[in-house]
């Protein structure tokens, strides 16, 4: 009799652990990239939510755009599909205009001055809740590192950039921008820019050498050039939909955690930037920085880009207007 009883004790005890296990809430994080600060977030995240519920979430990281480019990751956030996606907010543009504004180009001087003025709270809370209303929350905010030019010709004065097909994420902002150089504005999906590039389909590539160097573009550009005009801000998003599903305590969890991150990123950021440079260097890959009075006026014509674009986007023109008062503060 006790040994049917320890029987039934014994297969109850794996029913329940079964049925815990189950009714783990099942975390996807997307992200395009790989071996850069957006998969360490990503798996920092998912390892400390793993950890701190103690399985009652089980996230899991999926990069390298498994599951599928940006945009559409964003758009599976809203249908519940995917539960977290870490990107640049330029991204979800098609959820609010106003996630154009935390890249204006021209509106910080560095790194440190990104980070201050995004980690406001008087702009930070605004800013990740613009799609509230679409079923995407923003949980996560922090800066990824200045704009640098991948390209087969060089650039070393601005006048280079006329008649150039550079890759673009398909905003207003960014279009208008090289536009203003001369530059034609060619949209095309974060994972398709270096075969894009080695195969002519355009000239240049604009974005962060360490998101460009995890993607192996310093294997296929002959160039660098290093400009920092824009500090590319990175946000973490989560539906809506799952969040609510969530108790109040695995919740809260979710945000301390990825605020928590925001703060470690900073520093890590900064140390992956400083190490970045030697992978183009190793692989012969001419490095160039524009003279100071082309650096002044690249930032002019962002300046100039922004004002017109937002021009016809009050809500934008108030939210940047918001974040220039703010910056000024650091």
């Amino acid at each position: 009799m006790k040994m049917i009883k320890h029987a039934v004790c014994g297969a109850l005890a794996m029913l329940v652990s079964a049925s815990a296990l189950a009714d783990a809430y099942k975390m996807k994080i997307g992200i395009a990239t790989r071996n850069d600060p957006i998969h360490h977030y990503a798996k920092e995240l998912a390892k400390r939510l793993n950890e701190r519920s103690d399985g009652q979430i089980e996230a899991k990281v999926f990069p390298g755009g498994q599951l599928g480019n940006i945009p559409r990751m964003i758009e599976n956030l809203q249908f519940g599909a995917i539960e977290v996606v870490v990107a640049p907010p330029l991204f979800a543009k098609g959820l609010s205009d106003r996630f154009e504004v935390a890249a204006a180009p021209g509106l910080f001087r560095d790194i440190d001055h990104a980070y201050a003025t995004l980690q406001d709270a008087d702009f930070r809370d605004d800013y990740l809740s613009l799609a509230d209303n679409n079923g995407v929350t923003g949980i996560g905010l922090w800066v990824y590192g200045g704009s640098s030019y991948a390209s087969k010709k060089p650039i070393v004065k601005l006048t280079d950039f006329n008649g150039m097909k550079i890759r673009s994420i398909g905003s207003d902002l960014e279009d208008k921008e090289l536009n203003l150089l001369g530059a034609s504005a060619v949209p095309m999906p974060f994972i398709e820019m270096v075969p894009g590039l080695q195969n002519n389909a355009i000239d240049g590539v604009r974005s962060s050498i360490l998101a460009m160097g995890a993607m192996k573009m310093q294997t296929v550009a002959d160039h660098l050039t290093i400009t920092g005009e824009i500090q590319y801000p990175i946000a973490a998003f989560a539906s809506k939909g799952f969040l609510n599903k969530l108790p109040d305590e695995l919740e809260q969890l979710v945000m301390d955690t990825s605020r928590e991150l925001d703060k470690e990123m900073q520093s890590h950021v900064i140390e992956k930037n400083n190490l970045a440079l030697d992978d183009w260097t190793t692989e012969g890959v001419t490095v160039h920085q524009l003279d100071a009075a082309d650096s002044q006026q690249l930032i002019e014509n962002g300046k100039t880009a922004t004002t017109e674009v937002f021009a016809a986007k009050p809500e934008s023109l108030a939210l940047y207007q918001k974040l220039v008062e703010i910056s000024n503060k650091y």
